[in-house]
């Protein structure tokens, strides 16, 4: 809100009328000051979000859990909203007001590290990151599973031949390739 519109309110509510010098020091003195503005998504519940918290906290350990994220990357993106000069002058930063070239990255993060990271040139659409959701994190997941499975004694086929493995990896998978990130 702007000065004025408390200043207004003020006057409507408590029938008071007081100068906007006073009340920016009435403000100031109460420890609210100007500040840049977060966006905070107009849909978010808190009530909805504890509720989610406490089931991922009785069903859920840690390492069960895996995040997404995506970021990008582009000649704006680097520079400060916020800088000091001198009272009375312009505080001023030397800007590119090309974008330059964008590269977006989508990655899946775990207690063990990144699982699996896709960058792209320009923006990832929604057909991009359902492909990186299947092919890559499940995938990469999959074949761990798999990996895991296949060196329990009780998890052998007795009927594969000695030393054979099963093939469910490359029956869901495009290739092993997709899982760059778990061969270390």
């Amino acid at each position: 809100m702007y000065l004025s519109e408390i200043q207004d309110w003020i006057a409507l509510t408590h029938e008071v009328h007081i100068s906007k010098a006073a009340l920016h020091l009435n403000i100031r003195d109460a420890g609210i000051s100007f500040k840049l503005l977060c966006r905070a998504a107009a849909e978010h519940d808190e009530d909805f979000w504890q509720e989610w918290k406490q089931d991922a906290n009785t069903h859920f350990t840690a390492s069960q859990m895996i995040f997404v994220d995506k970021t990008s990357k582009d000649e704006q993106t680097i520079y400060q909203h916020y800088g000091c000069s001198i009272v009375g002058t312009r505080a001023t930063i030397s800007a590119n007001f090309v974008r330059g070239e964008r590269y977006s990255m989508v990655a899946a993060l775990s207690l063990d590290g990144y699982e699996a990271v896709h960058v792209v040139p320009g923006s990832v659409d929604g057909e991009e990151f359902l492909d990186f959701i299947v092919n890559d994190v499940v995938c990469c997941l999959f074949h761990l599973f798999v990996s895991l499975l296949n060196h329990l004694p009780a998890a052998k086929d007795e009927s594969l031949p000695s030393g054979q493995e099963h093939s469910y990896p490359q029956q869901l998978c495009n290739s092993q390739d997709a899982c760059t990130s778990r061969n270390h």
